[in-house]
């Protein structure tokens, strides 16, 4: 077993101690819908930055953080709402600030860290996406790397569906979101190609690019032995392992680039 096999089981042993049932819950299931993530992700990061200073943006439920604490990063977290899953924090000595990012400057130095998580947040943004992304380059080092990941708007399901005349997602169900999380839901997803555009507009230098499936149709046990449905599942689980620009999440990797063109 590898060490990032052990770091993921050791989240999972510790999320079964929280005591607070609401906490509980609500890791449990941030847990299962993105185990896979999580460790996938922990070691794209690893390979990108073997030691120094890190920032987890919208770091709630602090899966990541946890992990790349017990991987030796120097790991810090930012939340709009830092008050839940206090006692994980606690117990693990998490170090977590409140503040939205797109309400203003970020209490960071300039050139603060060495690498930004920015996972699963892009997408919520509906303010000012690119005053935000200025922010993260601002508190990045010279050379510092922004990991994003985000729903990738061409993936297979989504062309259909545009194709179909509909919508990926429930607009107005989206917008309310803002009155119980605090923030919207996903207002806008973004083409590969659009977010390579705006990282470069705001300063980032492109490294490597990911598309990625972490969700398997066939896990999903009232669907399997359903049909039409199987051979619809089996149909996009082939085209989306076989064509990679298919697949639902993008992770891009960018450089903190000197100047700003």
């Amino acid at each position: 077993m590898n060490k990032y096999d052990v770091v993921i089981q050791a989240l999972e042993k510790d999320i079964s101690l929280i005591t607070n049932k609401d906490d509980y819950e609500l890791s449990v299931d941030a847990f299962k819908g993105h185990r896979s993530r999580y460790l996938d992700q922990i070691k794209l990061i690893s390979r990108q930055l073997k030691k120094g200073k890190v920032l987890d943006i919208g770091a709630s439920p602090y899966h990541l953080m946890y992990c790349l604490k017990k991987l030796g990063f120097d790991i810090y977290g930012v939340d709009i709402n830092p008050n839940t899953l206090k006692e994980f924090q606690m117990k693990h000595r998490l170090k977590v600030k409140k503040h939205n990012m797109e309400n203003g400057k970020s209490p960071f130095k300039d050139e603060e860290f060495d690498l930004v998580i920015f996972t699963e947040i892009f997408e919520h943004l509906g303010v000012d996406p690119l005053r935000v992304l200025k922010e993260i380059r601002r508190i990045l080092k010279p050379k510092g790397m922004l990991f994003l990941s985000t729903p990738n708007l061409y993936t297979l399901h989504k062309i259909i569906m545009f194709l179909f005349g509909r919508s990926f997602n429930n607009a107005l169900g989206e917008l309310n979101k803002v009155k119980s999380t605090g923030y919207m839901g996903h207002i806008r997803e973004y083409s590969n190609k659009e977010i390579k555009m705006i990282l470069e507009s705001c300063g980032y230098k492109i490294k490597e690019i990911y598309f990625k499936k972490y969700n398997n149709f066939f896990l999903a046990p009232s669907i399997v032995r359903k049909t039409p449905l199987f051979f619809l599942g089996l149909m996009f689980e082939f085209i989306t392992n076989s064509i990679s620009f298919l697949r639902p999440t993008q992770i891009v990797i960018a450089e903190k680039e000197k100047d700003i063109r």
